[in-house]
C-alpha cells in the first residue's frame, strides 16, 4: 500500500518537488496538494513578463491541471489547508476536506510585506505576487495612467517596467541610496538607475512613504519630505516574510521561518518544509536556485535515501530591460578587503572585485556578465588567485586554466523575451549546435526568431576534434568556434552553465535551475556522454573522461604529480588520448578489451601494424584485456587487475571506451527513444514532436547513431531547412559515409566503407611492405568493378582517390590491386582526375561540400583558391581535404579558360619565390642582369617593384642607387608616401612608441616651421602631412641632425613595433614590453619584404599594445614571451596564431628571425602574411616544422641572411642627404630656382592645413 503525501501549497517549490518526484519511474507515495490559488503550478519568476504582455499566462504555467490528473496527483485548488493535526495525522482545508497523512510537507511560500503606513488598505495599493494581482493591475493600467511602485529590489524594478510597457507613467520610491542596494553597489546602481530612466521610469531614491492618501481608492502618496506624488495605483514591493502560520498552530518549531533540519524535516518526523517558509540554520530562502537544491533533497528524504541540504553562496543574475546584472558574494567595502574596479564608460559596463587575502568574497558585473559565473565559482571554491591578480578583472579567459569555471548555482531571471517574435530554443552548444545556429541565422526567416543557447559548460562552442591540441600550444581562444561578438551580432542569447533540467512539451517550455524558456521550435543537440565500463574502483579521484576542456583542465592537474597513463580504449578518442598522456610527459599504456586497436575501423592486419607503430613510439598496447576491478596501488596510485591474472599499476586512468547518446532529457519528456538509446528522429530530424528537432550524436536516424561531426553538420544543416520550410530533397538526411582519414600519435589511418569485407561475394585485396611499416587493403565487389571498403596504415596517400572510388560507385581499373600495389616498372598508380568525379562527389566531408556547389562557385565568380573556400567553407573543417580542393579549383578554372599561372608577369616565366632564389642563388644585384639572363622585354611596373624588393631583401643595398632607383615606384622612390594633393608625407622611426620630451619638441618645431598638418598613428608614431618634393631632404636633414632615422612608412618593409609601457611603469606588466618593442624595431628596421609588415609587444595578457592583430606579435607572460604570427587589422582582419610559447629573449629573436626570412624567401608579391601561411601547404602547423623543428635543415641559413640586413642597415636618409646625385631628384620645378606648386592649395580646418 502506498504512502499518503501531502502537500501543503502550490507554488513553484511544489511544482519542483513534483517533477523530481514523478522522473522517478517508481515511488511509493499516493500524493494529495492542497492550493490557494485556481490552477497548477507556474513560475512567479515569469510575471514580470506576464504583466508586460511579453508572455500569454500558458507559457507561464509549469504545470497544468491536466498534468495532476494524468500523474494521479489528487489538486484541491482554490481551497487552501487551514489546519494540521498532528496527534491524528490529518490536513483540514477551507472548504472543509480531510485528508490523513503518512507524511507532510508544508511549502506555503512566502507573503508580501506590508507597508506599516496609513492607507495601505486603499483601493488600488496592491502587492506583485500572484495571477490575480498581474490581472488587477493590467486593467487598472488601461483605464488610468499614474503609478508609483514602492520597492526599489527585483521585484519592484520588475513591477515598474511591466506598468511601463503597459502605457503607465511610473515613479519608483526606494529607501535605499541607490537600486537593488541588497544585490549591486552603488557604482551599478546608479548605471541601472540610468538606463531605466531613459526608458520613462522616475525615481526618488531616499525615499520615505508617510502615508497612501484617498477617500476610498488611492489618489496620491505622500513622502516624508513633504512632496505629494498622484497615483491611481500603489505596488508595494518591500519584501516577503516567511508564512509560517500553519506551523505556528501546529506548534512546530520556527523562529523566522520553519525550523528543519539538512533532510528538510520538522522537529515532528513525519513533517517536512520547502521553500520560502522554511528557514534552515539562520537562512530564510528568496531565490530560486536554493529552492531547487531544497526539492531534491526533499525527495530523496521522501523516499528514505540518505541526501544532506548544505547552505552554499548564491548569486543572482538579472536581466531587467535588456541590462544584464550579477552579484555573488559580500559587496560592502572594509578594512579587511580590498577591491579591483573596471569601467568601460564608453560600452556602458563595470565589474567590481571585493577580495580577502586574495580570495575572491563578492562581485558585481554589469553589461556583460559572462564572466560572472566563473567568479562565482572561484568564490565558493574559495580559490588563491594571488597569480593571476593582474588579469583577474578580465575574467578566465586571461587566468590561469586551472582557475576554470564549474557548475554554479545560479539564481536567474530574465524579462528578455520578445512577444513579437517566435522562439527557437537550441539545447547544447557543442560544434553540431553551433553549426546548426550559423546556418539558422544565415537564413533569412532567423528575423523572425528569439533565439537562446542552453549551455551546460561553462564555455562557448569549441573544436573537439582538435581537442588534443589543448595540450600543445593551443588555448580555448584558439579552439574557440565562436567568432568574435558572433552571438550578440545576431542577436542570439547565449545562457553559458544553465543546461535543461526539463521540457514541458504540453507547455512548450525548457526549463532549467535558473529560468523557463518557451518555445516554438526546439532543437536538441546534447550530443553524447563517454561510456565508462563498470569497473568495481572507476570513480577514483585519478578516473577521468576525454571528452571536454573542463576534462583536460583536471588530466593536465593530476598529470603534474604523475609519473604513468592508463586509456582504457584503443579507438580513435583512445589513441588520441594517449597522444595527450604523452604530450604531458606520462610514460602511456592503452587497455583495449578487443583483440586489435581500432577494431570497428582497422582489421586485424592493420590493427596489428598499428600496434607496433604505436609500440614504437614508447607507448605500450595491451590487447584482448578485460579490467576487473581497479584497486589501491604498490609503486602507483592505482593496479587495474585483469581478468587474465595479470595487472599493470598506474597514476592516472582515462577512460575512453566509446560513447552514449545523450538522450535524457527526450526520455523525460516522453520522445521517441531508440531501444538502445538515442533520440529517434525522420530524415528532416524531426523527432516524435514535431515542433522538436534532434542533430548530432544524440540523434537516432534508421537505427544508426553517428559519432562524427560531418553527419552530425548535415543534420544541423536538414534541421534548419525544415524548421524555415526549406524542404527540398538535398536538405534531407539519409545517412552518412562513415570512412575515417586521421593521424594518432603521427600514424596515418584510413578506414573506407566496408573495411572488414562482410558484404557477401566481396574480394580483398592485400598489401603490407614490413619494412616500410605500411599496409593496405581494399575490399572489391564479386565482379571486381566497385570499391567497397579499405584499410590504410602508415601512408594516407591514396585515401583521396579510394574514398572517391567508394563513395561514387566509379569503375575500378581492370587490375584494383593496382591501387594499392607499388609501382615496380616506374609507371604512376592509376588515379582518379577531377573529371571522373561526379557533381555528387563530396570533397570536404566535414562541411558537406560537393565537387557540383565548388563548380558553381566558380561559374559564379570565384576566381581563386581563397575565393572558393570563402564561398563553400570547404577544407575549413580538419583540413584534409586541402590538396584534393586545390586540385580540382585548378582543373576547373584551367577548363574554364581561366589560365592557372604562377608566372609574376609577362617578362619573367617565374613565381615571386622563383625569382628570389634566382636573385639569391646566382648573386644577382641589379634588375637589368636579372632580365638578360632570366627575363624578356623591358619590364614591368609588377616585376619592377617585386625584382627591386627582392633585390633589396637579399642585399640591402639602397633602393636609390643607380642599378635600384628605376624600379622603384613613387613612395619609394622619393621615400615618402604621395598623398592626394601631390604632397607628400613624413613619418621619421619612433622605435617602439618610445620619445623623448626634446624630440618631441623638434616635431613641433619642424611641423609649425614648415606649415605641416600632424597627425599621431595608430602605430605610435607622428605623421607630418603636407611637405612638397623639394622640402623633403630641408626637413630630414633637420629631423635626422635631431636624431631621428627614416621610418619606412613608404616602403614595403617593416613599419612600427607598437607596445604598451610594460612592467616599467603599469602595475599589471609582467615583462618589459618597451624595450623588447624597441629591439626589435632597430633589428627588423632595415627589412624589405612582400608587403608591409607591422609588429606589436604587449607586456601581459591584457594585451594593449593588440599585438594578436600584427604580422609579429609578442605577449609576456610570467615564464617567457609568447609569439603570435600572421595576424593582420585591415579590410580582412586575422587574430594572429600562436605560435610558440614561454621564450627567452634570444629564442624569441631567432624564431623571428627565421619566420620573415622564410616568408620573404617564399611568399607571393604583395602578400600579405597572414595569406602567406595560409597558402603554405600544411599552413601553420607545416611553418612550425619549418621553424621550430627545422624540417627544411634551412634554420642557420635564415638566420644568417637576417644577421646579413640587419649588419648592412642603413638610414636611407642619411644616406641620401650625403649624396649630391640621390638629391637632385628632389625638386619640384627642374629648371627654376622658385619651387613653389600654384596647383598645391591648402584650407586651414581645426587649427591646421588639409588639401582643398
Amino acid at each position: 500500500m502506498k504512502k499518503r503525501l501531502v502537500i501543503i501549497g502550490n507554488g513553484m517549490a511544489t511544482g519542483r518537488l513534483l517533477q523530481r518526484l514523478f522522473e522517478r519511474a517508481e515511488h511509493p507515495l499516493d500524493v494529495t496538494v492542497f492550493g490557494e490559488e485556481p490552477g497548477g503550478s507556474y513560475n512567479r519568476v515569469l510575471l514580470s513578463n506576464l504583466l508586460s504582455g511579453e508572455l500569454d499566462k500558458d507559457k507561464v504555467i509549469t504545470l497544468p491541471t491536466e498534468w495532476y490528473a494524468e500523474h494521479g496527483v489528487k489538486l484541491h485548488s482554490q481551497d487552501p489547508a487551514i489546519q494540521i493535526d498532528r496527534a491524528n495525522k490529518t490536513v483540514v482545508s477551507e472548504q472543509g476536506v480531510q485528508v490523513d497523512y503518512d507524511l507532510l510537507v508544508i511549502a506555503t511560500g512566502s507573503y508580501p510585506t506590508p507597508l506599516p503606513v496609513e492607507g495601505a488598505h486603499l483601493n488600488g495599493v496592491m502587492s506583485f505576487r500572484t495571477f490575480k494581482d498581474v490581472e488587477q493591475m493590467q486593467h487598472i493600467a488601461k483605464e488610468k495612467k499614474r503609478a508609483v511602485v514602492i520597492g526599489g529590489g527585483f521585484l519592484g524594478l520588475e513591477a515598474a517596467e511591466g506598468l511601463r510597457v503597459q502605457g503607465m507613467d511610473v515613479t519608483l520610491l526606494h529607501r535605499g541610496k541607490y537600486l537593488l542596494d541588497h544585490q549591486l553597489d552603488e557604482t551599478a546602481g546608479k548605471m541601472l538607475q540610468n538606463a531605466l530612466e531613459e526608458r520613462g521610469l522616475k525615481f526618488r531614491l531616499q525615499a520615505n512613504t508617510q502615508a497612501i492618501q484617498g477617500s476610498g481608492s488611492v489618489e496620491s502618496v505622500a513622502l516624508a519630505t513633504g512632496e505629494t506624488l498622484p497615483a491611481d495605483l500603489v505596488v508595494t514591493a518591500i519584501g516577503v516574510t516567511p508564512n509560517k502560520a500553519l506551523a505556528e498552530t501546529a506548534r512546530l518549531d520556527y523562529q523566522r521561518g520553519i525550523l528543519v533540519d539538512a533532510q528538510m524535516r520538522t522537529n515532528d518526523s513525519s513533517i517536512y518544509a520547502l521553500g520560502e517558509c522554511c528557514q534552515f540554520e539562520s537562512f530564510t530562502y528568496g531565490l530560486v536556485a536554493p529552492i531547487w537544491q531544497q526539492a531534491d533533497i526533499l525527495v530523496a528524504s521522501l523516499l528514505n535515501e540518505t541526501k544532506f541540504y548544505q547552505e552554499a553562496p548564491v548569486a543572482t543574475q538579472l536581466k531587467i530591460s535588456g541590462v544584464d546584472l550579477f552579484s555573488c558574494g559580500s559587496l560592502q567595502d572594509s578594512p579587511e578587503t580590498e577591491t579591483l574596479t573596471y569601467h568601460d564608460i564608453q560600452h556602458n559596463e563595470y565589474r567590481k572585485l571585493w577580495l580577502k587575502d586574495n580570495r575572491i568574497v563578492g562581485a558585481v558585473l554589469y553589461g556583460d556578465v559572462r564572466e560572472g559565473q566563473w567568479y562565482f565559482d572561484q568564490l565558493k571554491q574559495k580559490t588563491d588567485l594571488s597569480a593571476n591578480r593582474q588579469q583577474l578583472l578580465f575574467g578566465s579567459p586571461f587566468c590561469s586554466q586551472d582557475t576554470q569555471t564549474q557548475d554554479m548555482g545560479i539564481s536567474s531571471m530574465t524579462t528578455s523575451t520578445d512577444s513579437n517574435k517566435k522562439q527557437l530554443v537550441v539545447i547544447g552548444n557543442g560544434m553540431v549546435g553551433h553549426h546548426f545556429i550559423e546556418n539558422f541565422v544565415a537564413n533569412e526567416v532567423a528575423g523572425e526568431y528569439e533565439i537562446h543557447i542552453l549551455a551546460e559548460e561553462s564555455r562557448a562552442a569549441y573544436d573537439r576534434v582538435h581537442l588534443s591540441e589543448y595540450f600543445g600550444d593551443s588555448t580555448y581562444q584558439d579552439l574557440c568556434l565562436v567568432e568574435d561578438n558572433f552571438y550578440e551580432t545576431h542577436g542570439v542569447q547565449l545562457h553559458l552553465n544553465e543546461g535543461a533540467t526539463q521540457i514541458d512539451r504540453d507547455t512548450k517550455q525548457v526549463i532549467t535551475e535558473q529560468a523557463s524558456y518557451p518555445y516554438d521550435k526546439l532543437v536538441l543537440a546534447t550530443g553524447s556522454y563517454p561510456f565508462v565500463p563498470p569497473i568495481p574502483g572507476n570513480d577514483g579521484d585519478a578516473c577521468f573522461v576525454y571528452r571536454t576542456l573542463e576534462d583536460l583542465d583536471k588530466i593536465q592537474e593530476c598529470a603534474k604529480a604523475a609519473s604513468v597513463g592508463v586509456v582504457v580504449g584503443g579507438g580513435l578518442l583512445g589513441l588520441e588520448a594517449a597522444n595527450a598522456l604523452k604530450s604531458l610527459d606520462l610514460k602511456a599504456h592503452v587497455v583495449e578489451f578487443a583483440p586489435r586497436l581500432m577494431p570497428v575501423q582497422l582489421d586485424e592486419d592493420g590493427g596489428e601494424l598499428l600496434k607496433k607503430k604505436i609500440e614504437a613510439l614508447d607507448v605500450d598496447v595491451h590487447c584482448n584485456k578485460a579490467t576487473s576491478e581497479i584497486v589501491p596501488g604498490e609503486e602507483h596510485t592505482y593496479r587495474m587487475n585483469f581478468s587474465d591474472g595479470t595487472f599493470l599499476e598506474t597514476d592516472l586512468i582515462l577512460f575512453s571506451a566509446g560513447i552514449r547518446p545523450q538522450d535524457a532529457l527526450a526520455r523525460s519528456s516522453a520522445l521517441a527513444i531508440g531501444e538502445r538509446g538515442g533520440i529517434i528522429v525522420d530524415n528532416y530530424c524531426q523527432t516524435s514532436d514535431k515542433n522538436i528537432y534532434a542533430v548530432g550524436e544524440c540523434a537516432l536516424w534508421n537505427n544508426q547513431i553517428f559519432g562524427l561531426v560531418a553527419p552530425g553538420y548535415t543534420m544541423a544543416k536538414t534541421a534548419v531547412a525544415a524548421i524555415v520550410g526549406d524542404l527540398e530533397n538535398e536538405t534531407t538526411f539519409t545517412g552518412a559515409d562513415m570512412s575515417t582519414k586521421l593521424k594518432l600519435l603521427g600514424v596515418d589511418v584510413g578506414s573506407i566503407g566496408d573495411a572488414h569485407g562482410k558484404t557477401p561475394g566481396s574480394i580483398s585485396y592485400r598489401y603490407l611492405d614490413e619494412d616500410t611499416q605500411v599496409y593496405y587493403r581494399i575490399v572489391v565487389s564479386e565482379d571486381r568493378t566497385k570499391l567497397l571498403g579499405a584499410v590504410l596504415v602508415g601512408d594516407n596517400s591514396k585515401y583521396d582517390t579510394l574514398i572517391q572510388y567508394a563513395l561514387n560507385g566509379i569503375d575500378l581499373p581492370e587490375k584494383p590491386q593496382s591501387l594499392i600495389l607499388p609501382s615496380l616498372d616506374g609507371a604512376a598508380a592509376p588515379t582518379l582526375g577531377p573529371d571522373a568525379l561526379p557533381d555528387t562527389a563530396t570533397i570536404c566531408s566535414c562541411l558537406n561540400v560537393t565537387k557540383g556547389q565548388i563548380c558553381c562557385s566558380i561559374d559564379e565568380g570565384a576566381v581563386t583558391l581563397g575565393d572558393v573556400k570563402e564561398v563553400t567553407k570547404a577544407a575549413s573543417g580538419c583540413g584534409g581535404c586541402a590538396a584534393m580542393l586545390k586540385n580540382l579549383v585548378d582543373h576547373e578554372l584551367e577548363k574554364r579558360g581561366v589560365e592557372v599561372c604562377k608566372d609574376i608577369c609577362e617578362h619573367f616565366a617565374y613565381t615571386r619565390e622563383e625569382l628570389y632564389h634566382i636573385i639569391r642563388v646566382e648573386g644577382i644585384r641589379s634588375f637589368s642582369d636579372l632580365l638578360a639572363k632570366h627575363g624578356k622585354g623591358l619590364g614591368c611596373e609588377i616585376c619592377k617593384p617585386a625584382a627591386g624588393s627582392i633585390l633589396a631583401s637579399c642585399w640591402n643595398e639602397h633602393v636609390l642607387d643607380e642599378p635600384h632607383v628605376g624600379l622603384q615606384d613613387t613612395n619609394d622612390r622619393f621615400m615618402a608616401n604621395m598623398q592626394k594633393d601631390g604632397t607628400y608625407s613624413i613619418v621619421p622611426r619612433i622605435a617602439g612608441g618610445e620619445i623623448t620630451p626634446d624630440k618631441l619638441i623638434v616635431l613641433g618645431q619642424v611641423g609649425k616651421k614648415y606649415n605641416l598638418y600632424t597627425k599621431i598613428t595608430g602605430g605610435q608614431r607622428v605623421d607630418l602631412f603636407g611637405a612638397k618634393l623639394h622640402e623633403l631632404p630641408l626637413i630630414w636633414k633637420e629631423l635626422i641632425d635631431a636624431g631621428f632615422e627614416t621610418g619606412h612608412a613608404y616602403g614595403k618593409s617593416l613599419r612600427t613595433v607598437k607596445s604598451c609601457v610594460g612592467s616599467t611603469w603599469c602595475r599589471f606588466g609582467v615583462k618589459d614590453s618597451a624595450s623588447m618593442a624597441i629591439e626589435l624595431e632597430n633589428r627588423y628596421k632595415g627589412l624589405r619584404s612582400p608587403h608591409k609588415i607591422k609588429f606589436a609587444v604587449s607586456g601581459c595578457t591584457r594585451e594593449c599594445a593588440e599585438a594578436q592583430s600584427k604580422d609579429i606579435g609578442v605577449i609576456a607572460t610570467e615564464n617567457g614571451w609568447n609569439l603570435y604570427v600572421c595576424g593582420n587589422g585591415g579590410m580582412k582582419p586575422r587574430h594572429g596564431d600562436l605560435f610558440a610559447t614561454d621564450l627567452d629573449d634570444e629564442t624569441l629573436v631567432k624564431y623571428i628571425d627565421r619566420v620573415l626570412m622564410f616568408y620573404v624567401k617564399t611568399a607571393d608579391r604583395l602578400q600579405r602574411t597572414s595569406v602567406w601561411m595560409e597558402n603554405l601547404e600544411g599552413g601553420l602547423d607545416y611553418l612550425k616544422e619549418v621553424v621550430l623543428d627545422d624540417k627544411l635543415n634551412i634554420a642557420t641559413e635564415l638566420e644568417s641572411q637576417m644577421q646579413h640586413v640587419v649588419d648592412t642597415y642603413q638610414c636611407e636618409w642619411k644616406t641620401t642627404l650625403e649624396d649630391e646625385e640621390k638629391l637632385k631628384q628632389f625638386r619640384s620645378v627642374v629648371n627654376a630656382e622658385e619651387q613653389v606648386d600654384p596647383q598645391i592649395v591648402h584650407i586651414i580646418e581645426r587649427d591646421q592645413i588639409r588639401p582643398v
